[in-house]
């Protein structure tokens, strides 16, 4: 177990588990409670095999918990605090706090998010990726489940070394190959055009609450033109995090939302976490 405040109880004796919110690609991602200081948690889910394969998983959880540690410094709107992570059954256990808001998936099953909407919610989740990039840190993976939104100009993004367990080689079985980047399925290094792809599928799922953007009749469709892009297997081939923020200001000055689109904040250029 790797834990930053688990004080005198083990962290796995604190967790009590409330709800499942989801399961994507084999990953599950849990409502949680702290019994020890009343806390509501988010935890993530993830078989990682026995023998070699936790051994690995406990190394990315301790790159995770000092990532969420620098993160959260550089901004706690935008990234949760970690609570700790657990190896444990085969299993690991990514548990930080509880965002506010609801998830991505919660939002998508009760609203019919239009194109400027899901645009608005893009730019805001585009500003998050691009901070963690300019730190040196890629996820690779985003469930609609990772994604909390308070209002679509926030978003908060949980379970950051999701992407990394699962690309390591410690996972038992990867998930189907339509849910994640080809990087992971290949066990490649995962980059900024990783989370690029990532991005992609959750537009798509913003668009149709998990459409496959590969029918004809959608051809027309800026946005969806934009997803067919990032969800390209070569990465070289996708477009950049810029390409895509232009692309998704262009749907709102095309519905006069142009005000509501933030400008890009100003991030250092110097990464804090280099490749592992």
């Amino acid at each position: 177990m790797v834990g930053r405040r688990s004080g005198s109880v083990p962290l796995r004796n604190r967790i009590k588990l409330i709800r499942e919110l989801g399961r994507t690609a084999g990953v599950s991602h849990w409502l949680a409670h702290d019994v020890r200081d009343g806390r509501s948690l988010y935890a993530l889910q993830v078989s990682a095999g026995t023998g070699g394969g936790t051994r690995r998983a406990h190394q990315v959880a301790v790159r995770y918990l000092k990532q969420c540690v620098y993160l959260q410094s550089v901004d706690p709107a935008r990234f949760p605090a970690s609570v700790g992570a657990i190896t444990a059954g085969g299993d690991v256990w990514l548990v930080e706090e509880r965002p506010t808001g609801r998830t991505l998936g919660d939002f998508v099953a009760h609203n019919r998010v239009s194109r400027p909407e899901a645009a608005t919610i893009g730019l805001a989740l585009l500003r998050t990726l691009s901070l963690a990039h300019s730190k040196g840190i890629v996820r690779g993976f985003i469930a609609p489940e990772q994604v909390w939104i308070e209002r679509p100009g926030a978003v908060t993004l949980s379970g950051s070394a999701c992407g990394t367990l699962l690309a390591s080689g410690c996972v038992r079985s990867l998930p189907r190959a339509r849910h994640v980047a080809p990087e992971i399925s290949s066990h490649a290094p995962l980059d900024p055009a990783s989370d690029m792809w990532a991005f992609g599928r959750i537009l798509a799922f913003l668009l149709a609450g998990g459409v496959n953007p590969s029918g004809a009749s959608a051809a027309r469709d800026p946005v969806v033109r934009l997803v067919r892009g990032l969800m390209r297997e070569e990465k070289d081939a996708r477009p950049s995090a810029t390409a895509a923020r232009r692309a998704l200001l262009r749907v709102l000055a095309e519905d006069g939302r142009v005000a509501a689109a933030r400008t890009r904040p100003t991030i250092p250029p110097r990464p804090a976490f280099p490749p592992a």
